[in-house]
């Protein structure tokens, strides 16, 4: 994915989220894009929205766990050599739910930049 830079503030974009550092703060912050078509939820793994929504409903709708949709995407679509792991599962939930309730509040979530998964709440 590209990525690119504002010379004059700073502020960094990516497919899915911008990060910058606001006026006099020294922690920087990303907000996280209701648009992205895609989403990051790997190290250099990405996912389409309609990935992410259709594991939202299994979850919500069958009551799968992240384990159990984890077992069923490799069953049926992965391969030996691209596999999704449950963490990853659970990263594309967090990120698709957030992304919904911001989009129905008309919002965009905005956290400290690299927050861990735990911290958000």
């Amino acid at each position: 994915m590209l990525s690119g830079e504002c010379t004059r503030c700073d502020t960094h974009y990516h497919a899915d989220h911008e990060s910058y550092t606001p006026p006099n703060s020294t922690n920087p912050h990303e907000v996280f894009l209701n648009s992205a078509y895609y989403l990051k939820i790997g190290t250099s793994l990405w996912v389409d929205r309609s990935f992410s929504n259709s594991l939202l409903s299994a979850m919500y709708n069958f009551h799968a766990s992240a384990s159990a949709y984890t077992q069923f995407w490799n069953d049926s679509f992965g391969t030996p050599s691209c596999q999704v792991t449950r963490r990853q599962i659970w990263q594309a939930f967090v990120q698709e739910s957030i992304r919904s309730i911001a989009n129905m509040s008309n919002m965009d979530f905005e956290a400290t930049q690299n927050l861990a998964i735990d911290d958000v709440g």
